[in-house]
């Protein structure tokens, strides 16, 4: 699956950043099974996880959420962010090199105006 869309998160000083990485419910839903569920996604979370802290990146909070409707599972993090930049297409490298999905939207609160979200990496 190729990435879509990918844009760098551009940082002119230290600061924490949000981000939501979401995927389609579907993939951890697939066999009905709670337990394939919580295996599958404690798979993806440790893999995003070690990406993120292998590029010195590091990780100020972690959590899962899935919407009301059970449509999107996300995997919502802080971080802390420093200058320059940060390409966040290596998530996606690291997913496809471990055999997990990785259909993926990467979201964070737009600058100015935080009702809004910026697409940092989407693939298909």
């Amino acid at each position: 699956m190729p990435i879509i869309t990918q844009h760098d998160l551009v940082i002119p000083y230290p600061k924490k950043i949000e981000l939501s990485i979401q995927f389609d419910y579907a993939i951890v839903d697939i066999h009905n099974s709670f337990d394939y569920l919580e295996e599958l996604w404690e798979n993806i979370v440790n893999t995003i996880t070690n990406a993120i802290t292998d590029r010195g990146i590091t990780i100020l909070e972690g959590t899962t959420d899935i919407n009301d409707d059970y449509t999107i599972i996300a995997y919502n993090l802080v971080i802390l962010a420093v200058p320059p930049y940060i390409n966040f297409s290596f998530i996606y490298d690291e997913l496809v090199a471990s055999e997990l999905p990785n259909q993926l939207r990467l979201t964070t609160p737009n600058y100015y105006n935080n009702e809004e979200l910026d697409i940092l990496l989407e693939t298909k």
